[in-house]
């Protein structure tokens, strides 16, 4: 005979394609939101901070009345599953519209769009999500097979995040309309005079030069181009432009530059530290003894090489059009690649949907009282704790992943190889969910908890000593605190729902979408945190995006990922000692509910009809 609450493998995939679904947009929030806002989308990191602060405050009342919303929805479908029907279509919509970057002369316009497309966003996905996690209440009555259902759902979850994370920026390269190097020099007021192709596959020791020696072009670049620009004034600007397919070439071809060009001229010292021998970092323009400007930068692929004569604004004029035209393409590639997120996650909603039902129905004696509910709540005491977890736990997550784009782009100077980081990071991950219910029947979910996130914090406080080179160091890092951190999420939601059961039997209420509105907000409440301390400290230790990085704030950028969400790991590790929902507790909790549950039929067939 079968037992009661036991679900079918077809259920368990269903339910997980639901947060399968939620990821593509949970995970771009969490690793790429704040690269977008700052270095696409043109807003400031404490802008971006402040807004997401913001939202959160709206979503205080939002998700609790989403949540009483929820439950006291009546279908034929049940109480959760029909937003799952009818609101992924909206959250697809409204996803396109949240990475859509308006052309706005005016910042105050960019940034009220921003706030609005961003909260709606949040509303939408609040919406649908809040259903989602409390039907993992409902689908089941049993703890333990609860505890497989949440292991289901997470391991679909993270390979939507293993997919996210690691081709979402190459897929926005990819999607985005691909501009010829002569838009990319295009600059207002100029013309172009001359304009050759280039290929070349010498060393890094040969530069070329054209006729007259108007231009110096260093060697080993593939489809590169240059082109003589006259600009404003009748000032000229020799501008070299080298594309190149791998972005570590044209890191090496800018030392090379460094070494070779700028080197074999005599610098005319303009300041204390110049006089003193330091050199010019690079990337940055430099006068030569002749009286012309030279400079050197990375865009993208990109090797933006300038010789100016004689004025620093009409070559830092080039950069800025080379620039502008690379960020161009991106923002297209955003609105597309969230249009397709957006369709893979319509039909995984509509297929969780589909394959789910629910099970656990509020006692029948439970009439619908605002008042009652929120009382039942606020005598969880279990609750408070998984509350105030949630928000330390996704603040520390988001701390380190938000930050790792800008490591991988401005500490290691390479940028696309943060997908690749993600891909080895998120595949722990999975390693660590998949071995979670076996985990489960030795040791308790509180202890394994605890043990997995204390021991995370102490992994990731080596990243700020670490140096650039050490690749193996870096990745193998990565892979143990992925590994660590795996099974905390399932576990997490399993004792969330472990605190409804509890809930419905201190007070005899069962409030699923109230008890699951209060953690999905406090899961964004630690987003937005997350978020905004990774705005306010990166704009306090001198960021600036799209540009060559000053040893501060790339110490800003290592303790984002390292000492910071290390201290909140901790914290949350010692929180979990106050939570006493027990295996042994929650078994005598599912029994004495059962009973009750048995009693209130026994009662209703009793009655006169």
């Amino acid at each position: 005979m079968k037992k009661i609450g036991i679900l079918s493998l077809r259920e368990k995939i269903g339910f997980a394609l639901g947060d399968s679904a939620s990821n593509f947009y949970w995970k771009v929030h969490e690793f790429f939101i704040l690269i977008f806002y700052t270095d696409i989308f043109g807003i400031s990191p404490a802008q971006a901070g402040t807004m997401f602060v913001v939202a959160r405050l709206w979503d205080g009342i939002n998700d609790p009345v989403m949540g009483m919303i929820s439950d006291r929805t009546n279908s034929r479908w049940g109480r959760f599953r029909p937003y799952l029907l009818w609101l992924a279509i909206p959250l697809s919509v409204v996803g396109v519209f949240a990475f859509t970057t308006p052309d706005f002369s005016d910042g105050g316009n960019k940034l009220a769009y921003a706030y609005a497309t961003y909260i709606l966003l949040w509303m939408t996905y609040t919406a649908i999500n809040i259903p989602y996690s409390a039907l993992m209440g409902v689908i089941t009555p049993d703890t333990q097979e609860r505890v497989q259902l949440s292991s289901f759902r997470f391991t679909g979850a993270f390979i939507v995040s293993l997919l996210v994370s690691t081709y979402t920026l190459d897929l926005v390269n990819a999607l985005g309309p691909h501009p010829e190097v002569e838009q990319l020099l295009e600059v207002e007021g100029s013309t172009r005079t001359q304009f050759k192709p280039f290929t070349d596959k010498d060393g890094f020791d040969s530069i070329h030069s054209t006729s007259g020696d108007n231009l110096l072009l260093l060697g080993e670049g593939t489809n590169g181009a240059f082109a003589q620009l006259n600009g404003a004034d009748d000032k000229q600007i020799k501008a070299v432009l080298v594309a190149y397919d791998e972005p570590e070439n044209a890191a090496k071809s800018l030392k090379a530059i460094d070494q070779t060009v700028l080197g074999r001229h005599q610098k005319e010292p303009s300041d204390a530290s110049e006089k003193d021998g330091d050199e010019a970092p690079p990337g940055e323009l430099t006068q030569l003894a002749s009286g012309t400007w030279s400079g050197a930068t990375i865009v993208d692929n990109y090797l933006i090489f300038i010789l100016a004569s004689p004025a620093k604004e009409a070559a830092e004029q080039v950069i800025a059009a080379v620039r502008n035209n690379c960020i161009a393409p991106k923002k297209v590639g955003w609105q597309r690649v969230m249009g397709l997120y957006g369709v893979f996650a319509i039909i995984l909603f509509w297929i969780c949907f589909a394959q789910t039902r629910e099970r656990v129905k509020p006692s029948a004696k439970q009439q619908s009282n605002i008042a009652a509910d929120w009382g039942s709540l606020l005598k969880n005491g279990p609750w408070f704790w998984m509350f105030f977890l949630g928000i330390c736990v996704i603040t520390a997550f988001v701390l380190r992943g938000a930050t790792l784009p800008f490591y991988f782009q401005y500490y290691l100077n390479d940028g696309p190889a943060v997908g690749g980081f993600f891909f080895q990071g998120g595949l722990a991950s999975l390693a660590g969910i998949v071995s979670m219910p076996y985990l489960t029947r030795f040791i308790s979910k509180h202890r394994l908890y605890m043990i997995c996130m204390g021991s995370a914090a102490i992994a990731q406080i080596p990243y700020y000593f670490i140096a650039p080179e050490s690749t193996v160091a870096i990745y193998s890092l990565n892979i143990l605190i992925c590994l660590l951190l795996g099974p905390t999420a399932p576990l997490m939601f399993a004792m969330y729902t472990d605190v409804a059961d509890y809930g419905e039997w201190k007070t005899g209420r069962r409030c699923t979408g109230l008890v699951m509105a209060a953690a999905m907000l406090a899961l964004k409440v630690g987003g937005s945190v997350g978020g905004g301390l990774n705005g306010w400290i990166l704009e306090s230790f001198g960021y600036v995006a799209n540009q060559p990085q000053t040893g501060t704030s790339i110490t800003g950028i290592k303790l984002l990922i390292s000492v910071f969400p290390a201290g909140i790991c901790l914290l949350a590790a010692c929180m979990v000692l106050f939570y006493k929902l027990d295996d042994k507790f929650m078994r005598q909790i599912e029994a004495d509910l059962k009973e009750r549950k048995g009693d209130d039929l026994s009662e209703k067939s009793a009655s006169p009809a």
